[in-house]
């Protein structure tokens, strides 16, 4: 799946990027019927008409494309608040918010982190736990990073 995410995001990002906004996700997957996901968003938010124009320009597009072979629903929206972040820029923007992560693989004994991120370059991250300790991870280690929505 990761495969066809990674086809539609280079399809669909000039759509995006010429509304002057930033392709934030994909996500392709079956539910009762096959779901693509898109998730935009740009300095101060986005808004429900930036999504309507965004979603009715990618139908026009996709539907010149037959990139599957099954019906799907389209849904255009925001990150929201626990956005995800999957490139090196989306740490970049947010340092000094707390995430949580998931890692492929245990790295301190654990996969599950929610912490502080102090650091991002050239495809490590640098993480602080509550006290006080310091971890890199690469970022092709982390199976999965949000924002942590403190409350």
């Amino acid at each position: 799946m990761k495969k066809i995410e990674e086809i539609i995001e280079k399809i669909i990002n000039p759509v995006v990027e010429k509304n002057e906004m930033e392709l934030v996700d994909v996500q392709y997957h079956k539910l009762n019927k096959w779901l693509l996901r898109v998730f935009i968003d740009k300095e101060g938010g986005v808004d429900l008409s930036d999504c309507e124009k965004v979603s009715k320009e990618l139908k026009e597009l996709l539907g010149e494309i037959d990139f599957t072979p099954s019906d799907y629903f389209l849904e255009v929206s925001s990150p929201g608040l626990d956005r995800v972040l999957k490139k090196e820029k989306d740490f970049k923007r947010f340092l000094g918010h707390r995430i949580k992560i998931t890692t492929y693989k245990p790295m301190n004994n654990q996969r599950h982190f929610t912490v502080k991120l102090i650091g991002c370059e050239e495809g490590i991250i640098k993480i602080e736990n509550e006290q006080g300790e310091c971890l890199t991870i690469p970022l092709e280690e982390i199976a999965k990073a949000r924002l942590f929505l403190e409350i």
